[in-house]
């Protein structure tokens, strides 16, 4: 009740939240491969809901130096290449999905304060 309470606050306030969040798991099983990680994202892109959505992503390339630092190493590439990925790119821009960053979101609140 509290949280939702603050929620309200900061949206009469202008401040903007996110609405939704989508990700893959950061570590996937075995199993999944590249195809499969972004089938799985592009249904998720697909199935937006107005508002904005935070996609949680770590991309990376896959390092030897990347390996020392986790154990999902494998998943960080996949997901720096769905970053790139065209298919992934024109779902977006069929959708109408804008890609936005927090500077962009902090902007668009300041122009309500």
């Amino acid at each position: 009740m509290v949280f939702q309470a603050r929620i309200e606050i900061a949206r009469q306030r202008g401040i903007l939240l996110i609405d939704d969040l989508i990700s893959l798991p950061y570590c996937m099983e075995e199993s999944m491969g590249y195809e499969q990680a972004k089938d799985r994202i592009m249904k998720l892109l697909a199935d937006l809901k107005p508002g904005v959505t935070q996609w949680t992503v770590h991309p990376s390339w896959h390092t030897l130096e990347l390996e020392t630092l986790t154990s999902c190493a494998r998943e960080r590439e996949i997901e720096y290449r769905l970053l790139l990925d065209e298919d992934i790119s024109s779902l977006l821009k069929s959708e109408g999905i804008r890609r936005v960053s927090w500077k962009d979101i902090r902007d668009a609140q300041r122009k309500f304060l």
